[in-house]
């Protein structure tokens, strides 16, 4: 280490190697910044995993949050709010508008086709079949959706612990398209004929395939208190709705969305504003302003 003046890692408790950097950082004269959550957000705060997690949380030079909710908890526990960088983590947005610009009504056209996909009421699923994503919740809803809205359609994209169930849930319904795990301009095309985007679950970086693709997303109060950093980008009825945390509530919130235009286009309008705020370009110029202030003693 002692060729480096910066090691940016990521914030974990199990990850041995952080405490072994920051022992050795006064011998090799480098700087140590972490990259994170600041937390373990799926389990309760004053867990021991997150109890452990805040006896290091001041220790590196540096912090490079997520989100501001990230730099808020990190300030909350005595890290100097004048050694944060608040990142707005996000996805290559540039690729998925590059790949979005390439779906044209013949590839809409082709891949309707290819998956049977007769209806214009349209919901996808994008994401892993594990529980946290609520999959058994999303299989009741969808079929009380389907008693509501006649020519529902719902399009799953991932693969996962849950497959199995998906498969069988499919099989005996032809209006559900289980797809399997999508990439590139398929992925783009099945996102960009749906109206809504469904994650009753955990809620990641997959609002902002909602905010590129303009297909606002439904999700459940299983959400709150946060437990991704990317909830903050989701504003409810601006850029999704949110439902409570049962099967007919959902069900209620998503048909609403679709027997609404006026409701949907709005969605849709937020959707479209906030990609514009949250890119991978902004990611960057604030990730290498951070590099650029914590090396300035070096410089």
């Amino acid at each position: 280490m002692k060729n480096y003046d910066l090691v940016i890692v990521e914030q974990a408790t199990k990850l041995l190697l952080n405490y072994l950097l920051l022992i050795f950082r006064g011998i090799f004269n480098y700087k140590v910044a972490f990259w994170g959550h600041g937390r373990s957000m799926q389990i309760d705060e004053h867990s021991l995993t997150n109890k452990i997690g805040r006896l290091f949380i001041k220790k590196p030079n540096w912090w490079f949050a997520y989100t501001k909710g990230v730099y808020d908890y990190l300030v909350k526990y005595g890290v100097n709010c004048n050694n944060i960088t608040i990142v707005q983590n996000t996805l290559d947005t540039s690729e998925l508008y590059l790949t979005k610009q390439l779906v044209n009504s013949s590839l809409t056209y082709e891949i309707k086709k290819k998956y049977k996909i007769l209806s214009g009421n349209i919901a996808v699923f994008c994401g892993g079949l594990v529980k946290i994503k609520e999959i058994p919740f999303l299989i009741e809803a969808c079929d009380f959706i389907r008693k509501k809205i006649i020519d529902f359609e719902i399009i799953i994209m991932g693969s996962g612990p849950y497959k199995t169930e998906v498969e069988s849930w499919a099989s005996k319904n032809s209006w559900v398209h289980y797809v399997g795990p999508k990439f590139g301009i398929e992925k783009a095309a099945l996102l960009n004929i749906a109206q809504v985007l469904l994650v009753p679950g955990l809620l990641g970086l997959v609002v902002i395939d909602s905010f590129i693709f303009e297909t606002p997303i439904i999700t459940t109060t299983v959400n709150y208190p946060a437990k991704s950093p990317e909830i903050e980008y989701f504003k409810e009825n601006y850029n999704g709705m949110c439902s409570d945390y049962n099967p007919m509530a959902y069900t209620n919130c998503v048909v609403s969305v679709l027997k609404n235009q006026v409701l949907l286009k709005k969605l849709q309008n937020g959707c479209c504003h906030d990609a514009k705020k949250y890119t991978i370009e902004n990611m960057i110029d604030k990730f290498s302003d951070g590099i650029n202030m914590v090396l300035r003693d070096i410089i």
